[in-house]
Protein backbone atom coordinates (compact mmCIF):
# COMPACT_ATOMS: atom_id res chain seq x y z
CA UNK A 1 0.00 0.00 0.00
CA UNK A 2 0.85 3.46 -0.41
CA UNK A 3 3.18 5.37 1.91
CA UNK A 4 4.36 8.49 0.89
CA UNK A 5 2.71 10.38 -1.64
CA UNK A 6 4.66 13.56 -2.38
CA UNK A 7 3.45 16.06 -5.83
CA UNK A 8 4.28 19.56 -4.05
CA UNK A 9 5.33 22.22 -6.84
CA UNK A 10 3.46 21.27 -9.37
CA UNK A 11 -0.05 22.72 -11.10
CA UNK A 12 -2.56 20.48 -9.45
CA UNK A 13 -6.11 21.22 -8.79
CA UNK A 14 -8.93 19.97 -7.34
CA UNK A 15 -9.89 18.70 -3.98
CA UNK A 16 -8.14 15.92 -1.41
CA UNK A 17 -10.50 13.48 -1.46
CA UNK A 18 -9.54 12.13 -4.60
CA UNK A 19 -6.44 10.41 -2.24
CA UNK A 20 -7.27 10.84 1.75
CA UNK A 21 -8.95 7.64 2.82
CA UNK A 22 -8.00 5.62 0.34
CA UNK A 23 -4.42 4.24 1.67
CA UNK A 24 -4.70 3.91 5.48
CA UNK A 25 -0.75 3.43 5.74
CA UNK A 26 -0.06 6.73 4.14
CA UNK A 27 2.52 8.47 6.61
CA UNK A 28 3.68 11.04 4.31
CA UNK A 29 1.05 13.48 2.30
CA UNK A 30 2.82 16.40 0.74
CA UNK A 31 0.75 18.38 -1.87
CA UNK A 32 2.30 21.80 -1.07
CA UNK A 33 2.74 24.44 -3.66
CA UNK A 34 -0.03 23.59 -5.89
CA UNK A 35 -3.96 24.83 -6.76
CA UNK A 36 -5.85 23.03 -4.95
CA UNK A 37 -9.25 24.10 -3.13
CA UNK A 38 -12.15 22.73 -1.22
CA UNK A 39 -11.78 22.13 2.49
CA UNK A 40 -9.75 19.31 4.58
CA UNK A 41 -11.17 15.96 4.28
CA UNK A 42 -12.46 14.77 7.34
CA UNK A 43 -10.86 11.40 5.79
CA UNK A 44 -7.49 12.35 6.13
CA UNK A 45 -8.13 11.53 10.24
CA UNK A 46 -8.50 7.78 9.38
CA UNK A 47 -5.33 8.00 8.17
CA UNK A 48 -3.42 6.75 11.55
CA UNK A 49 0.10 6.16 10.30
CA UNK A 50 0.10 9.54 8.67
CA UNK A 51 3.21 11.57 10.01
CA UNK A 52 3.88 14.47 7.84
CA UNK A 53 0.93 16.52 6.76
CA UNK A 54 2.17 19.22 4.11
CA UNK A 55 -0.75 21.24 2.01
CA UNK A 56 1.09 24.78 2.06
CA UNK A 57 0.60 27.17 -0.88
CA UNK A 58 -2.70 26.17 -2.41
CA UNK A 59 -6.35 27.87 -2.10
CA UNK A 60 -8.01 25.69 0.43
CA UNK A 61 -10.62 26.74 2.62
CA UNK A 62 -12.95 26.15 5.70
CA UNK A 63 -11.91 25.54 9.13
CA UNK A 64 -9.54 22.94 10.85
CA UNK A 65 -11.87 20.18 11.79
CA UNK A 66 -10.12 19.66 15.35
CA UNK A 67 -11.37 15.31 15.01
CA UNK A 68 -9.53 14.91 12.39
CA UNK A 69 -5.75 15.76 14.66
CA UNK A 70 -7.46 14.22 17.29
CA UNK A 71 -7.29 10.76 15.63
CA UNK A 72 -3.68 11.11 14.46
CA UNK A 73 -1.38 9.76 17.00
CA UNK A 74 2.05 9.57 15.02
CA UNK A 75 1.77 13.17 13.41
CA UNK A 76 4.71 14.99 13.58
CA UNK A 77 4.44 17.92 10.75
CA UNK A 78 1.58 20.08 10.34
CA UNK A 79 1.93 22.22 7.05
CA UNK A 80 -1.01 24.44 6.08
CA UNK A 81 0.55 28.42 5.77
CA UNK A 82 -0.61 30.59 3.13
CA UNK A 83 -4.28 29.21 2.41
CA UNK A 84 -7.65 30.78 3.14
CA UNK A 85 -8.17 28.77 6.36
CA UNK A 86 -10.79 30.42 8.69
CA UNK A 87 -11.98 29.06 12.20
CA UNK A 88 -10.46 29.04 15.26
CA UNK A 89 -7.17 26.94 16.62
CA UNK A 90 -9.17 23.35 17.39
CA UNK A 91 -7.55 22.83 20.99
CA UNK A 92 -7.29 18.90 19.93
CA UNK A 93 -4.36 19.67 17.28
CA UNK A 94 -1.91 19.45 20.50
CA UNK A 95 -3.50 16.30 21.53
CA UNK A 96 -0.67 14.11 19.95
CA UNK A 97 2.71 13.99 22.42
CA UNK A 98 4.79 13.73 18.90
CA UNK A 99 3.99 17.12 16.91
CA UNK A 100 6.92 19.08 16.40
CA UNK A 101 6.17 21.22 13.62
CA UNK A 102 3.04 23.65 12.93
CA UNK A 103 2.34 26.19 10.24
CA UNK A 104 -0.62 27.90 9.96
CA UNK A 105 0.75 31.24 9.16
CA UNK A 106 -0.82 33.13 6.55
CA UNK A 107 -4.52 32.48 6.65
CA UNK A 108 -7.54 34.21 7.77
CA UNK A 109 -7.83 32.17 11.31
CA UNK A 110 -9.33 33.99 14.04
CA UNK A 111 -9.66 33.42 18.30
CA UNK A 112 -7.29 32.89 20.41
CA UNK A 113 -4.18 30.53 20.76
CA UNK A 114 -5.03 27.28 22.81
CA UNK A 115 -3.65 26.64 26.25
CA UNK A 116 -3.54 23.36 25.56
CA UNK A 117 -0.19 24.48 22.85
CA UNK A 118 2.09 23.82 25.76
CA UNK A 119 1.25 20.05 26.16
CA UNK A 120 3.25 19.51 22.68
CA UNK A 121 6.07 18.60 24.40
CA UNK A 122 8.11 17.79 21.83
CA UNK A 123 7.34 21.21 19.14
CA UNK A 124 10.52 22.72 17.58
CA UNK A 125 8.98 25.15 15.48
CA UNK A 126 5.68 27.25 15.13
CA UNK A 127 4.42 29.67 13.06
CA UNK A 128 0.87 31.48 13.39
CA UNK A 129 1.86 34.52 11.34
CA UNK A 130 -0.67 37.05 9.42
CA UNK A 131 -3.63 35.65 10.99
CA UNK A 132 -6.15 37.68 13.07
CA UNK A 133 -5.74 35.78 16.71
CA UNK A 134 -6.82 37.48 19.92
CA UNK A 135 -5.99 37.05 23.20
CA UNK A 136 -2.73 36.53 24.65
CA UNK A 137 0.07 34.09 24.08
CA UNK A 138 -0.31 31.05 26.24
CA UNK A 139 2.56 29.63 28.79
CA UNK A 140 5.56 28.11 26.60
CA UNK A 141 7.21 26.24 29.88
CA UNK A 142 7.06 22.73 28.42
CA UNK A 143 8.43 23.43 25.36
CA UNK A 144 11.51 22.88 26.02
CA UNK A 145 13.03 22.16 23.13
CA UNK A 146 11.07 25.30 20.91
CA UNK A 147 13.62 26.65 18.56
CA UNK A 148 11.12 29.13 16.67
CA UNK A 149 8.12 30.79 17.38
CA UNK A 150 6.59 33.61 14.67
CA UNK A 151 3.15 34.81 15.87
CA UNK A 152 3.87 38.33 14.41
CA UNK A 153 0.55 40.38 12.29
CA UNK A 154 -1.77 39.21 14.96
CA UNK A 155 -3.98 41.59 17.51
CA UNK A 156 -2.38 39.37 19.87
CA UNK A 157 -2.29 41.56 23.70
CA UNK A 158 -1.15 41.23 27.24
CA UNK A 159 2.34 40.82 28.12
CA UNK A 160 5.22 38.79 27.18
CA UNK A 161 5.53 35.51 29.11
CA UNK A 162 8.04 35.11 31.37
CA UNK A 163 8.47 31.46 29.94
CA UNK A 164 10.31 32.31 26.96
CA UNK A 165 13.42 33.29 29.43
CA UNK A 166 12.97 30.36 31.69
CA UNK A 167 12.02 27.28 29.68
CA UNK A 168 12.73 28.18 26.14
CA UNK A 169 16.28 28.59 26.57
CA UNK A 170 17.24 27.17 22.62
CA UNK A 171 15.42 29.75 20.70
CA UNK A 172 16.89 30.35 17.77
CA UNK A 173 13.77 32.70 16.11
CA UNK A 174 10.75 34.75 18.26
CA UNK A 175 9.06 36.95 16.34
CA UNK A 176 6.44 38.95 18.35
CA UNK A 177 6.12 42.47 16.05
CA UNK A 178 3.09 43.55 14.73
CA UNK A 179 0.41 43.13 17.68
CA UNK A 180 -0.86 44.89 20.67
CA UNK A 181 1.10 43.30 23.24
CA UNK A 182 1.82 45.92 26.60
CA UNK A 183 4.36 45.69 29.22
CA UNK A 184 8.11 45.37 29.97
CA UNK A 185 10.26 43.13 28.28
CA UNK A 186 10.91 40.15 30.92
CA UNK A 187 13.95 40.75 31.89
CA UNK A 188 15.22 37.13 31.68
CA UNK A 189 15.13 37.43 27.98
CA UNK A 190 19.06 37.96 28.76
CA UNK A 191 18.76 33.80 29.25
CA UNK A 192 18.43 33.60 25.42
CA UNK A 193 22.00 32.96 24.66
CA UNK A 194 21.01 30.93 21.58
CA UNK A 195 19.09 33.52 19.39
CA UNK A 196 19.91 34.30 16.00
CA UNK A 197 16.28 36.84 15.35
CA UNK A 198 13.89 39.03 17.92
CA UNK A 199 11.26 40.95 17.09
CA UNK A 200 8.91 42.80 19.42
CA UNK A 201 8.49 46.28 17.52
CA UNK A 202 5.09 47.62 16.92
CA UNK A 203 3.60 46.74 20.00
CA UNK A 204 2.95 48.86 23.07
CA UNK A 205 5.86 47.02 24.69
CA UNK A 206 8.68 49.38 26.76
CA UNK A 207 11.81 48.20 28.43
CA UNK A 208 15.22 47.09 28.00
CA UNK A 209 17.27 44.24 25.74
CA UNK A 210 20.86 45.76 26.60
CA UNK A 211 21.26 42.31 28.31
CA UNK A 212 20.23 40.22 25.29
CA UNK A 213 22.47 42.13 23.30
CA UNK A 214 25.33 40.95 25.29
CA UNK A 215 24.80 37.62 25.69
CA UNK A 216 25.00 34.71 22.74
CA UNK A 217 25.49 35.14 18.54
CA UNK A 218 27.17 38.64 18.02
CA UNK A 219 25.57 38.76 14.73
CA UNK A 220 21.88 38.00 15.77
CA UNK A 221 18.89 40.33 14.64
CA UNK A 222 17.06 42.40 17.26
CA UNK A 223 14.06 44.91 16.39
CA UNK A 224 12.16 46.60 18.56
CA UNK A 225 10.51 50.10 18.95
CA UNK A 226 13.16 52.68 19.00
CA UNK A 227 11.14 55.15 21.23
CA UNK A 228 10.18 52.93 24.07
CA UNK A 229 12.59 49.96 23.96
CA UNK A 230 16.28 50.29 25.59
CA UNK A 231 18.64 48.38 22.80
CA UNK A 232 22.04 49.35 21.86
CA UNK A 233 22.14 46.53 19.33
CA UNK A 234 18.83 47.29 17.71
CA UNK A 235 20.14 50.93 16.33
CA UNK A 236 19.95 49.27 12.70
CA UNK A 237 16.76 47.55 12.80
CA UNK A 238 14.48 49.87 15.39
CA UNK A 239 10.95 51.39 14.30
CA UNK A 240 9.59 54.28 14.56
CA UNK A 241 5.88 54.95 15.88
CA UNK A 242 5.20 56.83 12.70
CA UNK A 243 6.15 54.28 10.50
CA UNK A 244 3.59 52.14 8.68
CA UNK A 245 5.71 48.99 8.07
CA UNK A 246 8.57 48.47 10.34
CA UNK A 247 11.30 46.56 8.04
CA UNK A 248 12.49 43.73 9.23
Amino acid sequence: DLVLFAAANNELKGTLPFLTGQHPNLSVLDLSENRLSGTLDPAIGTMQNLQNLSLGNNLLTGSLPGDIFQNLPNIRVVLLRNNFITGTIPSGLFDGSKLEALALGHNDITGTIPGEMNNARNMLAISLEKNRLTGTIPSTEKLVNLLGLTLHSNMLNGSIPESFGDNNRDLLLLELNNNMLSGTIPANFKNLENLVWLSVAQNGINGFLDDTCKVGKPNKVMIADCEEVICNCCDDYCCMDNEKECEE
